[in-house]
């Protein structure tokens, strides 16, 4: 009996230190959003990304993420380990966007007019359908020089095909493609 006791107790404390053991606590750093515009496999021209930055500058639970996905974490609408305190990104960055709900049909509609627009910075024209909608870059399918140096100086990116415009880039980007001003400044870059 007292064998058979003795075993109890090590199986529960076995199974107790199982359970505390495999909790995992969310992990905690800086939220960082950011994109890369360029073509990729699914059509799409943008790769949307999220990851948390911890106090040793580490990416931890990096993501690739959706448009609508990435707006509805950083809107706050969805509860999220990149939002946990689900502040609306967008209104602080001065930012119109967010999900709109429509009632009548019970739909969501996540909607940010300037990720509409990135696409060109990269292209002159909308490279699909027959190419109408004009794009701000001085090439067909790249900025040009000029526009390349100014995308480096000010966000840091080298390479259009493969880099991300990031944390402050990227609310800073976003601004930016709102700004008349900007577009025909970037415009004017040949």
């Amino acid at each position: 009996m007292l064998r058979y006791r003795k075993h109890l107790v090590l199986l529960s404390l076995a199974s107790i230190l199982f359970l505390f053991g495999s909790y995992n606590t969310p992990p905690k750093g800086k939220p960082v959003f950011g994109v890369c515009i360029s073509n990729n496999a699914t059509g799409s021209f943008y790769t949307f990304i999220a990851y948390l930055k911890t106090d040793y500058g580490t990416k931890v639970a990096q993501r690739t993420l959706l448009k609508k996905d990435l707006i509805k974490f950083a809107s706050g609408y969805w509860p999220s380990v990149y939002n946990p305190q689900r502040d609306d990104l967008f209104s602080e960055h001065d930012l119109y966007c967010g999900v709109q709900f429509d009632s009548s049909v019970w739909e969501e509609y996540p909607m940010c007019s300037p990720m509409d627009s990135l696409w060109k910075i990269r292209f002159r024209g909308y490279p699909f359908q027959d190419g109408s909608a004009a794009g701000w870059a001085n090439n067909d399918f790249r900025p040009s020089t000029n526009q390349a140096q100014y995308l480096y100086k000010e966000f840091g990116i080298r390479n259009i095909d493969h880099d991300f415009f990031v944390d402050t880039n990227f609310w800073k980007l976003l601004q930016c493609v709102s700004d008349k001003n900007w577009i025909d400044r970037y415009r004017g870059l040949n």
